[in-house]
């Protein structure tokens, strides 16, 4: 029937006319590209791409003459559009679809991420504002450090000054002597050895040395770092279907080591058959999570984050653009953050237990080093594109790298 006057068509053979479709669609899209003319603010309808001709009260908003007839408007009170803009203008506003109210799980949404962000800012405030009492805390008894130590040097001072008053009288004393008896008494040698006992007293340097621990940039790092919520901290273990062949798994898979001795496993889909890799479990799929894994003094590991669909077999290169989120020690001395191009991380102190922070919602996969409690590294912008599992790689390079690396419970 016609989508206009509903007049029924008489039930006869017809033939598609593919030239007369494309002009139709051809004008069609003019017709929208069209500027809009007087009368016409409101455009095309998006759903039946038919005028706006009409205005909906219930709904406040311009309808097409399809929309009328429709089940969703049927009923409603309805006007011409250029009534509903006449009464508007009379009313003093003009009717918009700028000023049509949100759908109200938009809204629930908007007030949502509004109320968490406005949480977390507080989390962080709360965070700083503790560290800033700790500080000054710390402050207050370094002031009375230095008010102690400098009264105990003017309390040295003195008595060295009335030491010194002593030794001057008596040098003052012998002069009065003949000159037969002052030339026989040798009064340098216990002058000078006295002068020499005398303590030192250094003020500046315990004072200098607190001061320097306190601004240390692992402590100010501290403070856009706070501690990691424990609420996320995720029970992880190693998969041991996922394992190369030269990895050794403990009983309880959470100790993984290098032999080179290759252990006779089957060749399933599952394994990494070319690198000494192996996966953690859980998957990941949303959400927070922190595990800790202890490194120790081992001399190449890499450790982080991959997606569950990397490549198991043959080489590939880890990096974000792989699946790959991880950073890297290579022969004990150079750290890098596997990106693309690698990243050197200039650490000041080697790490020995390593954080591993994934937020899926944000894309982010930080690193912490445990023991100095610092941030090291951060990937951000990640796009996952399905699981996410924890990812460790090792190898043998001699000497310290046969210990075991450990996921800390």
């Amino acid at each position: 029937s016609c989508p206009q006057c509903r007049e029924t068509f008489p039930h006869r053979h017809m033939r598609p006319n593919r030239h007369l479709a494309n002009v139709t669609q051809l004008v069609k899209q003019l017709r929208t590209e069209r500027p809009s003319g007087p009368g016409g603010e409101m455009g095309v309808c998006e759903k039946h791409r038919e005028p706006l001709k009409l205005y909906c009260e219930e709904d406040q908003m311009p309808i097409c003459v399809v929309c009328d007839r429709s089940r969703e408007h049927r009923g409603h009170s309805v006007l011409p559009l250029e009534e509903a803009v006449e009464g508007f203008k009379g009313s003093g506003r003009e009717p918009s679809v700028s000023s049509m109210p949100l759908p109200v799980p938009v809204q629930s949404l908007t007030q949502m991420e509004r109320e968490k962000i406005v949480w977390e800012f507080e989390q962080l405030y709360h965070s700083l504002k503790e560290h800033e009492y700790r500080l000054l805390a710390r402050l207050e008894e370094l002031d009375l450090a230095i008010y102690n130590s400098i009264n105990g040097a003017i309390t040295q001072f003195s008595c060295n000054i009335s030491h010194l008053s002593g030794l001057i009288a008596q040098l003052e004393e012998k002069q009065q002597q003949p000159t037969r008896e002052l030339l026989q008494v040798r009064v340098g040698a216990p002058v000078h050895t006295a002068c020499r006992e005398l303590p030192q007293v250094r003020v500046g340097a315990p004072v200098h040395t607190a001061c320097r621990e306190l601004l240390q940039p692992a402590a100010l790092q501290a403070l856009t770092h706070p501690p990691l919520p424990r609420v996320s901290a995720v029970d992880v273990t190693l998969d041991p279907d996922t394992a190369y062949p030269s990895l050794i798994l403990s009983d309880n898979l959470r100790q993984v080591r290098y032999s080179y001795l290759q252990q006779d496993l089957p060749d399933n889909p599952e394994r990494f058959n070319l690198f000494p890799c192996v996966l953690g479990s859980p998957c990941f799929i949303a959400g927070r999570h922190y595990w800790e894994v202890e490194v120790g003094d081992k001399a190449k590991w890499t450790i982080g984050v991959c997606e569950d669909s990397v490549c198991r077999k043959g080489g590939v290169t880890s990096a974000p653009q792989n699946g790959f989120w991880a950073v890297s020690l290579w022969y004990g001395k150079e750290y890098w953050a596997l990106t693309s191009p690698m990243t050197a991380l200039p650490l000041r102190t080697p790490l020995q237990r390593v954080g591993i922070f994934l937020d899926y919602d944000a894309g982010e996969v930080s690193f912490y080093n445990v023991t100095e409690r610092c941030h090291t590294f951060t990937f951000s912008h990640a796009t996952f594109c399905g699981p996410v599992r924890p990812y460790f790689s090792l190898s043998y390079s001699g000497g310290k790298s046969a210990a075991p690396l450990i996921i800390c419970p």
